[in-house]
């Protein structure tokens, strides 16, 4: 009889071990499904931006700094069509970018536990349709109004604005720390304040493609305003092309160390 007993227990601890199996191997397939249909798409998409954009400027040519750490694994690409209305110059702009890799399902680009929330690398290629240099003076000096454009467009537009947030409630306010030249390169810091990503989900759209859907609360309102701190390394590419290697994040420690 105790022998049947001992039999019995096991049998069902199995059955229970079984079913708690089954259970993760569930949860990690639903989490991990969209990372994989994230790389796949982006992947796809990066090409067809690299093609449509016409500057002839890839990945391999950019000899971009990947920051230590853990980084989306894809370097995306996304070709912008409405940059040139919004600053009225003939420009074409491409933008590389990769922020936090997955967790827990999502990016921790929308986890404000984690020290890659909100942050950001990659590196805006501009070409000016005209003689000169995107972002140079005729004299060759820097114009920083003009870069900086180009990350207040993409971020207030492309990112948090395409992920919701009203125009009226933007903030990105910029104050630059430092400038120097170095090997015909200049390279800018600057802290930023801004909004930040965090907000609750409430409708599909495509920017939770390559980031995931954001499912952590932490009570903050959607879009709380927080500081970044970035860094620039402008150089001058060739067929009047700039390249703007930029990094932001709420981590300035990450942002300092960055070798670009």
């Amino acid at each position: 009889m105790y022998l049947l007993e001992i039999a019995d227990y096991y049998y069902d601890m199995l059955k229970r071990t079984g079913h708690l199996s089954i259970l993760i191997f569930v949860t990690v397939l639903i989490l991990n499904s969209y990372y994989l249909v994230s790389l796949v798409a982006m992947s796809l998409n990066n090409k067809i931006n690299v093609m449509q954009s016409g500057l002839g400027v890839q990945l391999s040519d950019l000899n971009l700094v990947k920051p230590p750490g853990d980084w989306y694994p894809l370097i995306n690409a996304y070709m912008d069509t409405t940059f040139s209305d919004y600053i009225k110059e003939d420009v074409d702009l491409l933008i590389y970018y990769s922020y936090g890799d997955y967790k827990r399902g999502s990016s921790t680009i929308f986890d404000p536990y984690s020290q890659y929330f909100n942050s950001f690398f990659g590196c805006y290629v501009i070409r000016q349709n005209e003689s000169g240099f995107y972002g140079f003076k005729d004299d060759g000096s820097l114009d920083l109004e003009a870069i900086l454009q180009i990350p207040k467009y993409d971020y207030d537009y492309l990112v948090v604005g395409s992920l919701g947030l009203k125009r009226n409630d933007r903030i990105t306010d910029y104050t630059t720390d430092s400038i120097s030249l170095a090997d015909e390169s200049y390279y800018v810091e600057f802290t930023i304040e801004t909004n930040s990503l965090y907000h609750q989900y409430r409708q599909f759209n495509l920017n939770y493609l390559p980031y995931g859907y954001p499912h952590i609360s932490n009570g903050q309102q959607d879009f709380y305003p927080i500081e970044m701190s970035g860094k620039f390394k402008i150089t001058k590419y060739n067929k009047n092309i700039t390249l703007i290697y930029y990094m932001f994040s709420p981590n300035q420690d990450m942002v300092k160390s960055w070798d670009v």
